[in-house]
């Protein structure tokens, strides 16, 4: 049994998480999906923050479209960690949401048994309950199955509900 803490793992979680800011105390790293309005792509919460989102989804004639990481970013954040710690969870939106767990796989591949990449079957504010929780976790010292535990009871009992005002078009 391999334990595990801040002091030696790393969380790298995607911006569906609505959480621009990883917790307090640890390694973490929000890598962004893309946003396109038309022809201009943005990065989630990086050029675009929500009021900013909000107020060009009323606006805009045709709503946005997303896009997910490619691997190669899951990848640079993986390497840029690893050189301060020896794992990283990876936790990300619902692989029947997006495609983002997948393009966290492929680039985890390249490194090993270093990087685990955990799908939550959540999005929003539930993602940002996992990756929260998961830092609680390695806070305390924990352990691979620990972790996997506390994903699986996420997945069945965590709820999100979401209602969006309703925007109106000219």
């Amino acid at each position: 049994m391999t334990v595990r803490s801040l002091e030696d793992t790393a969380i790298v979680y995607d911006s569906t998480a609505d959480l621009p800011v990883g917790p307090a105390g640890g390694r973490s790293v929000m890598v962004p999906l893309r946003v396109m309005f038309g022809s201009e792509t943005l990065l989630d919460h990086v050029d675009l923050d929500p009021p900013v989102f909000y107020q060009r989804l009323a606006s805009s004639p045709e709503p946005p479209t997303t896009s997910q990481p490619p691997p190669a970013a899951f990848a640079d954040a993986y390497a840029r960690l690893l050189h301060d710690v020896d794992h990283v969870v990876s936790l990300h939106v619902s692989g029947k949401l997006s495609g983002t767990v997948e393009s966290a796989r492929l680039a985890a591949a390249d490194f090993g048994d270093s990087v685990t990449v955990i799908d939550t079957a959540s999005v929003s504010a539930s993602l940002a309950s996992a990756v929260l929780g998961v830092h609680t976790l390695l806070e305390q010292g924990t352990d691979d199955a620990a972790i996997e535990a506390f994903i699986d009871r996420h997945r069945r009992e965590a709820r999100c509900f979401v209602a969006p005002q309703s925007i109106r078009r000219q």
